[in-house]
């Protein structure tokens, strides 16, 4: 996917993939799936796909709701907090986030 968003042209396609999870069925309601990826300038974002009953749904109008897809900016404070908070693999967030982390 690729989408330009505040000045700055965000793609998967030639970005690199830090971690991704995924909930449920491509078809079910609340199916969600998102990536991390970071640009080739080192921006952070979030490829998401969700359905009607996730966080990304749309209104449609009279209690009608669908799902979406869509690119979401992240800083990098953002980007180390959603690795934490979906157990990304520690060696991918070591090195990822380098100067962000230490041993306890």
């Amino acid at each position: 996917m690729k989408k330009v968003i505040s000045g700055k042209v965000y793609d998967t396609d030639t970005s690199v993939c830090i971690g991704e999870i995924e909930h449920g069925y491509m078809d079910d309601l609340n199916y969600i799936r998102e990536t991390l990826y970071k640009s080739q300038r080192g921006n952070y974002f979030l490829h998401y796909i969700g359905g009607a009953n996730t966080r990304y749904a749309v209104s449609k109008g009279n209690n009608w709701y669908s799902g979406s897809e869509g690119i979401l900016p992240l800083t990098k404070d953002e980007a180390l907090e959603w690795c934490e908070r979906n157990n990304i693999a520690a060696e991918t967030i070591e090195r990822e986030f380098a100067d962000m982390v230490e041993d306890a």
